[in-house]
């Protein structure tokens, strides 16, 4: 039995290895027919002739080589903004007072007497011409400069002297973070104290006869004048206006003032006095600039504003 199972098996396993054969056949005839194709039907590959750059053919058009355009670069050109000139006088209108000086001379009472009372201190807080009546001292300025100004570096530093115990000059302009170099010419110790709204507060001692000077610098612009007191002779006062461009300045003995360089167009200027305050406007007093021209104004204040006559 055992046989005859063995032989039945080979049996199948012969057939099946003939059907085998068979289909590997096929396959290979099918997958002959499919890749390749006949000869005759083989697309043979097209060949372009490479496009010659020179002009052989008779008749052709000869074309120019485009050549590169070159620009000139341009002007770094500076505007240059047309500038005027403001002129003016500052007037007292009234009485003139007579202001009793601050320290009398040889006054014993007063502290260093031998180099505060040596000579008189006048009272400098209100100084008007006897001939115009032009106040002397006055702080005219422009708030911010114009926009587009070139505004130039601070200059050399500025001197502030400590002479018979007063302040000199008793007000000044200056830059912010110009140098100003505190001298002192007394034989006493003074102190320089400043009331800054905007700047860190100075305060410090002095020695006498210092004249290397000690360097007091205000980073920023200031609304008003600063004061500057000494605390050890309380009578001595100066006023400061750091400002962050040019347009500032003070009016002389006669009164007047003048800015230069001022753009063409309408700006406000602000008038303080330290016995006033604002003398204008806070935003300050108007006026026009015309090209190369020089714009004057006159103004009068009443002996009010100063605190009477």
């Amino acid at each position: 039995m055992l046989f005859a199972q063995f032989k039945h098996q080979r049996r199948r396993n012969d057939i099946a290895g003939r059907i085998f054969v068979v289909l590997s056949f096929l396959g290979v005839v099918f997958a002959t027919a499919g890749c390749g194709g006949e000869k005759d039907n083989a697309t043979k590959p097209t060949t372009r002739k490479p496009v010659s750059t020179t002009n052989s053919a008779k008749g052709s058009k000869e074309t120019t080589p485009t050549k590169p355009t070159t620009r000139k670069p341009k002007k770094n050109i500076v505007k240059k903004t047309a500038t005027g000139t403001l002129t003016g006088t500052i007037v007292f209108d009234g009485a003139v007072p007579k202001l009793e000086p601050l320290v009398k001379k040889g006054d014993q009472k007063v502290k260093n007497p031998k180099v505060c009372s040596n000579h008189a201190v006048p009272n400098e807080s209100l100084l008007v011409n006897e001939n115009n009546k032009g106040i002397q001292n006055v702080f005219v300025y422009l708030r911010r400069a114009p926009k587009g100004v070139s505004i130039p570096q601070p200059g050399d530093p500025v001197v502030l002297d400590q002479q018979n115990c007063r302040f000199k000059p008793h007000a000044s302009v200056v830059r912010s973070e110009q140098i100003i170099l505190v001298k002192s010419e007394d034989d006493a110790t003074h102190n320089i104290h400043t009331f800054p709204s905007r700047n860190l507060s100075f305060n410090q001692s002095m020695s006498g006869r210092n004249r290397k000077g000690v360097s007091l610098i205000c980073e920023s612009s200031e609304v008003v004048p600063m004061k500057i007191k000494c605390d050890i002779h309380s009578w001595m006062e100066a006023y400061i206006l750091p400002l962050d461009h040019p347009f500032g300045t003070l009016t002389n003995s006669d009164g007047r003032f003048e800015i230069k360089g001022l753009p063409v167009g309408k700006h406000k200027i602000r008038i303080w006095h330290e016995r006033a305050g604002y003398l204008s406007d806070k935003k300050g007093y108007e006026f026009e600039i015309r090209e190369n021209e020089t714009t004057n104004i006159s103004l009068k204040f009443s002996a009010e504003k100063f605190g009477g006559s």
